[in-house]
């Protein structure tokens, strides 16, 4: 080979770079980023942020000894029509699940327990768990003037995009880790199922007219006629009077004319013998036409004794 052929040939390599055009440089630079892809996936495994709580020693609340602290939680459900505030008459009636949840903390007996970290999160028909709460390291302190012995915490789930699936909530799940002064680092970990109820209840004859547990307990519901779209409700629990330690859940539906059946509301591991009432009231929007309110309720005595109550009572009723 000649040299002039040789010079020529260096020349092509070195100035290479200089010959390629745009789309040639834009598709090696892919090229190159999908390579480095590929290793990187089989070189590294991937995380697995899906945490089973079942398995993390979760224990039925009923089952749980309190001797300083009541966590409980009260979840409330709004049906609502998404297309009801749409100028179109023609759009079809959207209806979706709304959950708002309050979680509180209450101080029992004399100890006053301190640096409260807690955790607690939700799981729905789909087995999919929403986190929705852990406290910093430091914890908290119920020291509230006006609650001096309650720390609340809410959330509302469509407010933090969290889409519950099959809008339904199955299981709630509540951990506590605190200071008392014979305890200093105390761990409590709860597992509340949220109670359910079946067509064929509402049909048959298992509730009745009775809202009270003899002796024990009355519940309450309170309705208004808000505006022209909407009613507000709320409820409360009057308790006779009890000196000793109990569980509570219950879980209530609106029930409309046609039979449909919605989460209303629900409060699950409540044993403070305390009258416990709704602060904020619910929305019942009127296009739902709902007819009925359902409730279950289950109490557990200190000798772990069940007593259930099954209520119903009609809207109407409520609004004379």
């Amino acid at each position: 080979m000649s040299k002039k052929i040789k010079d020529n040939s260096f020349k092509r390599i070195i100035y290479f770079p200089e010959r390629i055009n745009t789309f040639t440089t834009f598709f090696i630079i892919i090229l190159y980023t999908l390579i480095l892809y590929i290793i990187g996936n089989s070189s590294f495994k991937p995380f697995n942020y899906n945490v089973d709580l079942e398995k993390l020693n979760y224990i039925s609340g009923k089952e749980v000894r309190y001797e300083d602290l009541n966590p409980y939680v009260l979840i409330r459900g709004t049906l609502i029509n998404k297309n009801a505030d749409k100028e179109d008459e023609e759009l079809e009636v959207d209806y979706e699940m709304q959950y708002r949840v309050y979680a509180s903390i209450y101080t029992v007996g004399t100890t006053k327990p301190t640096q409260i970290r807690y955790f607690y999160s939700l799981m729905d028909k789909e087995n999919k768990t929403h986190y929705l709460y852990e406290s910093s390291k430091d914890g908290i302190n119920p020291t509230s003037s006006t609650a001096p012995n309650q720390h609340v915490l809410n959330h509302n789930l469509i407010g933090n995009s969290i889409v519950v699936g099959k809008d339904a909530i199955t299981k709630v799940y509540i951990k506590l880790r605190y200071n008392n002064d014979d305890h200093p680092d105390k761990i409590v970990k709860v597992l509340e199922e949220i109670i359910e109820i079946k067509a064929n209840e509402i049909s048959g004859n298992l509730f009745g007219e009775s809202n009270e547990i003899e002796d024990i307990l009355k519940i309450n519901f309170f309705l208004r006629d808000f505006s022209s779209d909407r009613l507000k409700a709320k409820f409360d629990i009057v308790f006779d009077e009890i000196d000793t330690p109990f569980h509570l859940n219950m879980q209530s539906w609106l029930i409309t004319t046609t039979g449909e059946i919605y989460p209303f509301f629900g409060l699950y591991n409540y044993r403070t013998p305390k009258k416990y009432s709704v602060s904020t009231e619910a929305d019942v929007y009127k296009y739902i036409n709902a007819e009925y309110i359902y409730l279950k309720m289950q109490y557990t005595d200190n000798n772990k004794k069940l007593y259930s109550l099954y209520y119903k009572v009609a809207i109407a009723d409520l609004l004379e």
